[in-house]
């Protein structure tokens, strides 16, 4: 049917245009990559260190894999009663009213498009510049150190060329979503094969080593060896190794930060083949196999290296973000080969959730002009391709804006606290869980999520369970300087970022009615498939 011949009572079209092509092992694929294991946990001893210290990362990590169980099981549930692409913004206007879902999604749309929508080259060429400059030093190589302080963009002595760089890989990411089909699956696993023989690799080189034989190879490299370390942290900072439970609270959310998980499959719920089973095995599944790996490697780096070693060096070299787990563990096999291969692995995780990013932003737009709130142009499905063409166009162009902020300005860091958005969106969903069996009987009625505990439905329990845990996180991404910007001015833009969708579905709101078109009835019901 074309466009806008569904009349002047319904959406823009009798079916989306979209097929379900997706597999459990696809989602499981697409989940992890999305929080690629070997980039996010090394991204989690890259920066926490600097915050805090005497860290019980074992309890730690525990308490989070609790509460990423709940975030992930919300949104298998949420997605198995309202199985449409657009994800947050359907769950939402569906369940509580259109304009609280707009706003919601949009905040959404904004937080994805300000980081990983648009920073995975930034962070691939930081972690890869990291593993570089400390992997140069033991190879007695300046040609590599300068090549790794070349790529970091904290260091860079050309941001331009980086840009231009990650420019190029935009690109191409952007063909491969718009082709979508085999052609982007294939990159997608790529990226998964690629990353799990490096971690397999990085895994190995800590199991094959102990904190003995990291000393003594540590002190051929670096003058006053461990026992030197030591010593400067605590003549720095004061610090001692051991265990404290003090920042236990305040670190749960840094965590969440580093390895999510951040539910964006339900964004292409509508993609998914069988979703209730698909997203039980591949997005909880997947959950429950990074929470073991990221337990594991916590251990082999503890064993090998250890946690109060880096959190020594750290705070050794003055503070600052520390260095990649990864690179330490050169001082075990100084091999320019081995090097390469990990080095590779880093940059090209980050890259992949890059590209998955833009997948799950395009859905959004293309959610909203389904249901009329914005041009209907972007609800535009190719034939061929089964993609949503212009509204991939657009996100890809979006992100380009907050991609050169981050290159060359300090606005994103200092000024977006796009955490805080991604919980808010998140929290107004979990509501949205709570209330969707009391506010929208039809539509919980005839979906798969409809089983029962106690008189009230399973859904409401983890949607009231989710909320408490989102709530927090919330806070603690408004108020925890290790999580994001909590400025003045950084909440005067959280604030235009709230204000300016209330703006934009006012004035569709009432353009429509001009026209004939009722928004609040089109969200009365769920959007075809």
């Amino acid at each position: 049917m074309p466009e806008g011949a569904a009349g002047k009572t319904g959406f823009v079209r009798e079916a989306t245009g979209l097929v379900k092509q997706l597999s459990w092992i696809d989602v499981f694929v697409w989940s992890i990559i999305f929080f690629p294991w070997l980039t996010s946990w090394s991204g989690l001893f890259w920066v926490t260190p600097d915050y805090y210290q005497n860290v019980n990362y074992y309890l730690s990590l525990g308490v989070w894999a609790l509460t990423a169980l709940v975030v992930v099981v919300l949104y298998w549930q949420l997605t198995t009663a309202m199985p449409r692409s657009g994800g947050d913004y359907v769950f939402v206007s569906r369940a509580i009213a259109g304009s609280v879902g707009f706003v919601a999604s949009f905040v959404f749309y904004v937080a994805l498009l300000a980081d990983p929508g648009s920073t995975g080259a930034f962070w691939g060429f930081s972690e890869a510049g990291l593993q570089l400059s400390f992997a140069g030093q033991i190879l007695n190589n300046p040609g590599i150190t300068n090549l790794g302080t070349f790529l970091s963009p904290f260091t860079t002595s050309s941001p331009i060329t980086l840009f231009a760089f990650s420019a190029i890989l935009l690109l191409v990411g952007a063909v491969g979503v718009i082709l979508g089909g085999r052609v982007f699956r294939t990159m997608i696993y790529g990226f998964f094969a690629y990353g799990a023989i490096v971690l397999v690799v990085v895994m190995a080189m800590f199991a094959l080593n102990n904190q003995t034989t990291f000393a003594a190879d540590y002190a051929k490299y670096f003058p006053g060896g461990v026992p030197g370390v030591y010593a400067s942290a605590l003549g720095n900072a004061g610090y001692s190794p051991g265990y404290s439970l003090a920042s236990l609270g305040l670190i749960i959310p840094v965590i969440f930060v580093s390895l999510g998980p951040y539910p964006t499959m339900q964004m292409v719920g509508g993609e998914i083949n069988n979703p209730k089973r698909s997203l039980l095995l591949g997005a909880v599944g997947a959950e429950f196999a990074s929470i073991a790996v990221f337990l594991l490697m916590t251990f082999l780096f503890d064993h090998s290296i250890g946690i109060s070693f880096l959190e020594a060096w750290t705070l050794s070299v003055g503070g600052g973000s520390s260095t990649v787990p990864s690179a330490l563990a050169m001082v075990f096999y100084p091999n320019v080969i081995l090097l390469w291969v990990i080095t590779i692995g880093l940059f090209v995780g980050n890259i992949g959730w890059w590209w998955l990013a833009l997948v799950f932003a395009s859905r959004i737009p293309m959610a909203w002009a389904f249901d009329r709130v914005v041009p209907t142009g972007l609800a535009h499905v190719s034939d061929r391709f089964h993609t949503p063409t212009f509204s991939i166009m657009l996100t890809v162009l979006l992100s380009t804006i907050p991609m050169y902020l981050i290159f060359f300005t300090s606005f994103i860091s200092t000024q977006l606290n796009g955490v805080f958005l991604f919980t808010v969106a998140w929290l107004i969903s979990a509501v949205a869980a709570v209330v969707l069996p009391l506010r929208r009987k039809a539509i919980f009625q005839m979906s798969d999520a409809r089983s029962k505990f106690l008189g009230l439905p399973v859904l409401s329990w983890i949607g009231l369970v989710s909320v408490g845990v989102l709530g927090y996180f919330s806070y603690n991404a408004f108020t925890n300087p290790a999580i994001g910007p909590s400025a003045e001015s950084a909440r005067l833009v959280i604030l235009a970022v709230i204000l300016v969708p209330m703006v934009i579905y006012a004035v569709s709101y009432y353009y429509n009615r001009s026209r004939g078109f009722d928004l609040s009835l089109i969200t009365g019901e769920l959007p075809p498939e």
